[in-house]
């Protein structure tokens, strides 16, 4: 199951111009900072305009990744960033004030890569159709033709039961642990069916 953060350390953004520097402005900001998590939903820390959407370990061939966590931050006006960070350790400290110091996970993001707005995060689109932001965990998707790999894709489904690969397939992401990197895959990879709510 997919745990929403609280970001102990987190660093803020500047306020959304939507040009180039901030972003990588933004980017170079959250790569290398420490967290610590606790499954709380849709926390924000006082002050800063990122917070935690979603997060999850990396899996590759049903394999986890011991240690490693990805996920996506919304920064600023709902700028969706996939990030990559590794356990460097455990923090003590009390969710509340009556309760005594738990052990909690201590996480460095190591990578992040900006994504385009997306529906997932985004109420008003001014109009523009925007693409759905596809994780791997929601099981709607298969890469290779099997589950059991993390990714990250953008994908319209244009009223179709199957899309694979592009049109319908824009971007898929995946994460390597080895070179501590978030790497772009081939959409043709992949394959996905909507999630119809009943």
């Amino acid at each position: 199951m997919p745990w929403v953060f609280l970001c102990l350390a987190l660093s803020a953004c500047r306020p959304s111009g939507g040009n180039e520097a901030e972003t990588s402005d933004v980017a170079s900001r959250l790569i290398g900072h420490e967290y610590a998590v606790v499954p709380l939903s849709d926390s924000v820390v006082e002050g800063l305009l990122c917070k935690f959407a979603s997060s999850d370990g990396v899996w590759h061939a049903g394999i986890e990744k011991t240690g490693w966590t990805r996920g996506v931050v919304l920064c600023c006006d709902s700028e969706p960033y996939l990030f990559l960070a590794k356990n460097i350790g455990v923090t003590r400290f009390a969710i509340s004030g009556g309760n005594p110091p738990q052990p909690y996970p201590r996480n460095k993001i190591l990578a992040v890569q900006k994504l385009p707005k997306v529906s997932n995060f985004n109420a008003g689109t001014d109009g523009v159709q925007l693409a759905e932001f596809v994780d791997s965990f929601a099981g709607q998707c298969d890469l290779d033709g099997r589950g059991g790999t993390s990714f990250a894709a953008l994908v319209r489904w244009n009223g179709e039961a199957i899309v694979q690969g592009p049109p319908g397939v824009e971007a898929v992401w995946g994460f390597d642990v080895e070179a501590a990197r978030v790497v772009p895959l081939d959409p043709q990879r992949l394959a996905c069916e909507p999630l119809l709510m009943e």
